[in-house]
């Protein structure tokens, strides 16, 4: 009798130790399971992070390149500066005054304008009005009172004369501290030459229109 207590008590020994065995396997599996999954889902967390983030960048513009695009619109789009008489607003409405005088290139040629808008050219009379060209330019036209009519650019002082204006890669020679008309036959200003392009820029030389018959 007592052998049998002690095979049985033996037995469920045995039992127990399997069983506590299997338990620490079966919970030491799950801990395992739970902690690649915790860092696969931290890893999945920080890659869809680092994409978000990737996807931000590349969306955002360059600033050197708004820069870049901003600086050739303003060239164009560059008007007077607060020391140019030029009232491009009062122009285009056909008010005059800001332009009127006289005015004078380097090979002594002379153009008078009048405050209502009537014009001499080498004593050649006609009417004007100013207007915006497609790239933005103050453009003047000319109409002779024969019916003939030709454009006239202007630029106000602090105004640069646009490079395409010139051949070759040449800049603007004129003096761009002052009002400046220039006669536009065609697009390139100084298709004869630089010289003959700054002989041909007319300057105000007074605010005198009195020899213009209105």
């Amino acid at each position: 009798m007592r052998k049998s207590f002690r095979l049985l008590s033996l037995a469920l020994i045995v039992c127990l130790s399997i069983g506590m065995t299997a338990c620490n396997k079966s919970n030491k599996k799950i801990s395992q399971t739970k902690t690649h999954q915790t860092s696969k889902s931290k890893k999945s967390a920080a890659k869809a992070s680092s994409h978000k983030a990737s996807t931000k960048q590349e969306a955002k513009p360059s600033s050197s390149s708004n820069q870049a695009g901003n600086n050739s619109d303003n060239k164009e789009a560059e008007t007077p500066s607060a020391s140019s008489s030029f009232n491009l607003e009062a122009l285009t409405k056909g008010d005059y005054t800001s332009i009127s005088g006289t005015w004078a290139d380097s090979s002594g040629r002379v153009v008078v304008i009048s405050p209502q808008g009537r014009i001499s050219v080498l004593g050649t009379t006609g009417s004007i009005s100013v207007s915006r060209d497609g790239k933005g330019e103050a453009l003047m036209t000319v109409t002779y009172d024969d019916g003939t009519s030709f454009g006239v650019l202007m630029y106000g002082a602090g105004q640069a004369i646009p490079d395409r204006h010139f051949q070759n890669g040449q800049v603007d020679p004129s003096d761009t501290s002052k009002d400046r008309l220039v006669t536009a036959y065609s697009d390139i200003l100084d298709s004869s030459g630089t010289d003959q392009f700054k002989n041909q820029v007319f300057y105000k030389s007074s605010d005198d229109y009195s020899s213009l018959v209105q």
